[in-house]
């Protein structure tokens, strides 16, 4: 018995490695016009969501602006086992993921503004019975962000910025207990993880040329909860619910970017992530009865290329239409890949427009990602087979900017110039 909840908790600590924060679970697409170009926009400053992509840009923005995003995310994974029989798929579930910002104009220098959002908050479920039960049955992850930031413009060319950010966040994983057991194992744990970012940007070429770098934190989230057992009848008396917690990691985030106005109309943005997964070598799950159950995963840092561009065409004056390109690495070796963690490299394609009248802008964008096939042969995480995985984004947004210069009646623009 004590075998089989050894083999139950190790299990069930890489299920918690894998998949409460694998780069599938998230989603750093803030604004729905950026994600309409790919969130290739480090670099551009029409959208206070640049508190998340790059604080330096903050500097540049009109002297108030306000964002409101609802991002509606759609993901399905088939499993097809290797030795051949019925494609396992997952449960689909809509995910709603709201973004707010808001930025002022202290000084002609200096913005201050903040953020409110969710940047991981997926899941993956599959039905109870499923043939990697063991593995993983069900993984969802929820998070909500405060994330104040200064920006200073230093230089008419050059803005620097600065944030906090303290995330809250709660898990829920649900694992199947071994076949001589039967039943289920459930975690559930919420915490507090806290951070920074930073980032500068530098017009090098006035309306022509923007560069950008940015920074954003690990964040150290402890997680406390409980674990609690529904096993057979038989061994409802040994399998004890009891207080868990352990110490999850979100990676450093790292972005370097360029924006060139090709004419005063079309704008091209590539960006470049850089993240630090390798953070992640063994997690430690501490019980009440004195256990802690390690399990190591190794992670490998990954990076993620992302070009866009924006148009706004002569024959709509207002409209701007958006298109965008990601390739996302996957981080995750064979031996990390797991049912609700059912990662890969990922080709990512966007599309969206935007219509600006005066100080109010809308936007609508759609990104479908694409996940390689990834086929996993000898893992202790996953049975043996092929994951395939497609997930729909679609976000939509209002954004209300002012200029203190002429205050309502100031008409907004994309980033580059209009002729």
């Amino acid at each position: 018995m004590k075998r089989f909840i050894n083999i139950t908790f190790s299990l069930f600590v890489c299920l918690m490695a894998s998949s409460a924060m694998a780069s599938g679970f998230m989603v750093p697409e803030l604004s729905a016009s950026a994600m309409g170009k790919g969130s290739a926009v480090m670099t551009d400053s029409d959208d206070p969501a640049m508190i998340w992509y790059n604080a330096g840009s903050q500097a540049f923005l009109p002297s108030a602006s306000f964002s409101g995003v609802a991002l509606f995310a759609l993901g399905h994974t088939d499993f097809e086992p290797a030795g051949g029989g019925p494609v396992q798929a997952t449960v689909d579930k809509l995910f709603v993921l709201p973004r707010l910002f808001a930025d002022f104009e202290v000084a002609p220098w200096m913005h201050a503004g903040i953020g409110v959002y969710t940047a991981y908050g997926m899941g993956v479920r599959y039905e109870d019975d499923w043939i990697g039960r063991v593995n993983g049955i069900k993984s969802e992850m929820s998070t909500l962000s405060f994330n104040p930031s200064l920006s200073f413009k230093v230089h008419p060319r050059l803005g620097i910025g600065l944030g906090f950010v303290a995330m809250k966040a709660g898990a829920e994983l649900v694992n199947g207990l071994p076949e001589a057991v039967g039943g289920t194992v459930k975690f559930g744990g919420e915490g507090w993880a806290f951070g920074g970012n930073a980032g500068i940007t530098f017009k090098a070429i006035p309306d022509v040329l923007d560069v950008g770098l940015s920074y954003r934190s690990r964040l150290l989230l402890p997680l406390e909860g409980r674990v609690d057992f529904d096993p057979s009848p038989d061994f409802a008396r040994v399998l004890l619910d009891q207080p868990a917690k352990t110490e999850i990691t979100t990676p450093d985030y790292i972005t370097a970017g360029l924006g060139f106005n090709v004419t005063p109309r079309v704008r091209i943005g590539l960006d470049a992530n850089f993240i630090l997964w390798s953070l992640y070598d063994e997690l430690v799950l501490e019980l009440d009865d004195g256990q802690n159950l390690a399990s190591k995963y190794g992670y490998e840092n990954s990076f993620i290329i992302r070009i866009g561009v924006d148009w706004q065409p002569e024959f709509a004056e207002g409209l701007a239409l958006r298109g965008g390109f990601i390739y996302d690495d996957n981080p995750a070796h064979e031996g990390a890949v797991g049912p609700t963690m059912p990662d890969a490299d990922k080709l990512n394609f966007t599309a969206g427009l935007g219509y600006t009248w005066r100080w109010l802008r809308a936007d609508a964008s759609y990104m479908l990602n694409y996940y390689l096939p990834n086929e996993v042969s000898g893992a202790t995480t996953t049975p043996d087979g092929t994951y395939k995985t497609l997930a729909h984004m679609i976000a939509v947004g209002i954004t209300v900017s002012f200029d203190s210069d002429s205050g309502c009646d100031k008409e907004v623009v994309a980033e580059t110039p209009v002729e």
